[in-house]
């Protein structure tokens, strides 16, 4: 989604410079961090809002997505995917293994 790659790009351009910097970093490459422990105690937890927002508007998507296709789209052969499988697996009484089985 384009909506998640613009969101993202806004926090990460919203932290403070010296955050954004390697220069941001310099106290915990002091105490012995690495970058991928850097990335997880400093930039992830700055990040959190963002990804609940992208989590959310994401979610909202695909659920629209599906709803679209299943009570909008009435002909079977003009849904997508997830609406098709839903239906073939719902035939089947919700069993995995007989849908998986089916031939």
């Amino acid at each position: 989604m384009v909506v998640s790659a613009v969101l993202r790009r806004r926090a990460d351009r919203g932290r403070p410079d010296e955050k954004r910097r390697r220069v941001g970093d310099e106290p915990f490459v002091i105490d012995g961090a690495g970058p991928v422990q850097t990335l997880f105690r400093v930039v992830f937890p700055m990040l959190r809002p963002v990804t609940a927002t992208v989590v959310i508007l994401t979610s909202v998507a695909i659920w629209n997505e599906f709803a679209l296709s299943v009570f909008i789209l009435r002909q079977p052969e003009m849904r997508t995917i997830a609406p098709t499988i839903s239906t073939f697996v719902s035939s089947q009484g919700g069993n995995l293994g007989a849908a998986a089985a089916e031939k």
